[in-house]
């Protein structure tokens, strides 16, 4: 009886969403979750609905981008990504726990996490990795934080107040994250001193610049 009553209203949900369908890398669990008498969940059926990947609560990312069959022309992109637990009053400690639990102990490009309620991000430092091999030195890489909000307001019009507004949170704007990935050719420049490929310098690197922003809804102007 519970089953049909939540399926019915998660119907909606996923007619409301069809808008996603096949355009999904993944859907993580969140916590307001299901858990359904003939096994699985909302979550996994929400999934499969919109023919998307099911991450549970947290999951590891590699974007391959191609220019061509050529080696030199193939940059890979890393990503963590989780559902997340930072429950913060401020922007800044979900930023600071996204950074001190995942990516001080992960290595990757990006870092995202919902489940902030908090639209944030930022480039906490510049990772230096000892080469294992190669010339001696250090390969430096910037790795990139995102947390995103909500859809839902905390503070309502007054007939119904919630947690949020009962802590005296700070309201939030809505939005969401961007994640831009950018490939490029860039020709050779004899300063870069690229390495040779077969006794023959490479004539360029391809590259891939990675931009990560918050994005919000337009704000409501008075008149």
């Amino acid at each position: 009886m519970l089953d049909t009553m939540v399926l019915k209203s998660h119907d909606e949900i996923i007619k409301s969403m069809q808008f996603m369908d096949k355009r999904l890398i993944g859907l993580h669990e969140g916590h307001h979750v299901h858990y359904l008498a003939t096994g699985g969940n909302t979550d996994q059926r929400l999934a499969s609905a919109l023919h998307a990947p099911f991450l549970g609560f947290s999951a590891t990312h590699r974007l391959v981008l191609n220019r061509g069959s050529d080696p030199l022309r193939r940059r890979v992109i890393t990503m963590v990504s989780m559902h997340g637990n930072a429950g913060g009053r401020k922007v800044h400690s979900a930023l600071a726990y996204l950074d001190a639990n995942f990516a001080n102990a992960w290595i990757a490009d990006i870092f995202a996490m919902g489940h902030g309620c908090k639209n944030g991000n930022m480039a906490p430092f510049e990772r230096q990795t000892v080469r294992r091999e190669g010339p001696a030195g250090v390969s430096r890489s910037i790795p990139r934080l995102l947390v995103v909000g909500g859809f839902s307001r905390g503070y309502t019009d007054g007939w119904k107040s919630d947690y949020v507004e009962r802590a005296g949170m700070t309201p939030q704007p809505l939005g969401w994250g961007l994640i831009r990935l950018r490939p490029s050719w860039r020709t050779n420049r004899p300063e870069l001193g690229l390495p040779n490929n077969g006794g023959h310098q490479a004539s360029g690197r391809f590259s891939v610049d990675i931009d990560v922003s918050s994005r919000f809804f337009t704000e409501d102007r008075d008149g």
